[in-house]
């Protein structure tokens, strides 16, 4: 997971999910969760800063934004890494950008929503994770084990009140 901030400084958290090298300039695609099931996917390039740290960097121009959205799609339908390397495309496994400061522009680096059993499935495709259970997280929320706990007693004590009733109605008219 990495902390990303939008144009208008407020800081999110996203999870990269590959970087991309194509024609010696290396994008990245990285996950924010949207809601429960839906998870944003952005595209930007990467940079190294004053600092020699590697950065997200959203300014780049309107031909690569559509070139990684095509780059993207093909990754999405799990197009084969062969087909992907025949073209130039290269999948980056690893990639650390937690050190510097990673600024994205939400309206230039949106890719596109999808569902995170989608992501989930791609990522694994492409060996992205080792296991599933890497990617709960940003997945699904957990439910707490004593959730509705109260209401379940209610309905419990309603049935049994309900079918107490009916027993003794069937019994005053059988006797």
């Amino acid at each position: 997971m990495i902390e990303v901030i939008d144009s208008d400084n407020n800081k999110r958290m996203a999870q990269v999910m590959c970087a991309i090298e194509y024609n010696h300039i290396l994008y990245v695609l990285y996950l924010i969760k949207r809601d429960k099931v839906g998870i944003n996917v952005f595209g930007s390039r990467v940079i190294e800063n004053s600092e020699g740290i590697q950065v997200i960097d959203s300014e780049f121009l309107e031909e690569e934004k559509v070139r990684l959205e095509d780059i993207s799609k093909r990754i999405f339908n799990k197009d084969s890494v062969d087909n992907l390397s025949n073209d130039g495309i290269v999948i980056v496994k690893d990639i650390d950008l937690n050190d510097g400061i990673n600024r994205f522009d939400i309206k230039k680096s949106y890719i596109a929503t999808m569902n995170s059993d989608d992501i989930d499935v791609c990522m694994m495709y492409y060996g992205l994770v080792k296991e599933k259970k890497n990617v709960i997280a940003i997945k699904k929320e957990t439910k707490k084990v004593n959730e509705g706990f109260i209401s379940n007693i209610f309905v419990l004590v309603f049935a049994i009140v309900f079918l107490s009733i009916c027993i003794y109605l069937l019994i005053d008219i059988l006797f």
